[in-house]
């Protein structure tokens, strides 16, 4: 299955344009959020990013609400909010958590594991192989997707996350500055895929 993922659109049409034509060979769209400025224009965007004909999995950014985007979604017909939820599409398994981008640590997401960590070893053990991606808006802390020029901007509790579970990948947005830029976390490969997309082979 060729996965490609993106982040912070934010509206631009010149982004959306690279977005389709990428598209056109995807087999799966995951999104890291911020397709909106504030939710301006984001009716319209939904309906955009749904004309692209292909199953979307997606998270709210700092830009925009989870109720809100959970409603929309249930009124397309290719687009699917996993914010705070484990989605199995074979060969991959989505952990998805949105919003937020500015704390070092989240209490919330900390909850949310502990809550999910069952439903997620018990899913990796039922299907040998399947590659376990955290899908988030803000990018772990102490990597090349957080460096904002010597300090780090990132959430340590997506880090610590990945240091204990070890997902094969981490797709996360946020900071325009590192848009496009890879790392690691021992095994887990770590993306900023941008907004006008990047296929993810893992």
């Amino acid at each position: 299955m060729k996965l490609l993922a993106f982040g912070d659109l934010h509206g631009s049409e010149r982004h959306f344009l690279k977005l389709r034509e990428k598209a056109e060979h995807a087999d799966l769209i995951v999104c890291a959020g911020d397709f909106s400025i504030f939710e301006h224009g984001y009716k319209k965007m939904i309906a955009k990013l749904d004309s692209l004909g292909k199953d979307m999995l997606v998270i709210p950014g700092n830009h925009e609400s989870a109720k809100e985007l959970e409603q929309a979604c249930k009124g397309t017909k290719h687009l699917t909010s996993i914010h705070r939820k484990i989605k199995l599409m074979l060969p991959y398994l989505f952990i998805g958590f949105g919003e937020g981008g500015f704390a070092f640590n989240d209490p919330d997401f900390e909850h949310f594991w502990k809550k999910s960590l069952g439903t997620i070893e018990n899913l990796r053990k039922q299907f040998p192989g399947v590659k376990a991606i955290l899908l988030t808006h803000g990018p772990p802390y102490g990597t090349k997707l957080d460096d904002l020029g010597g300090s780090h901007a990132g959430c340590k509790s997506y880090t610590e996350f990945i240091k204990k579970e070890k997902p094969d990948a981490a797709i996360s947005g946020h900071l325009h500055e590192n848009a496009g830029k890879e790392d690691s976390l021992g095994k887990t490969r770590l993306f900023n895929p941008g907004p006008a997309g990047k296929f993810i082979v893992i």
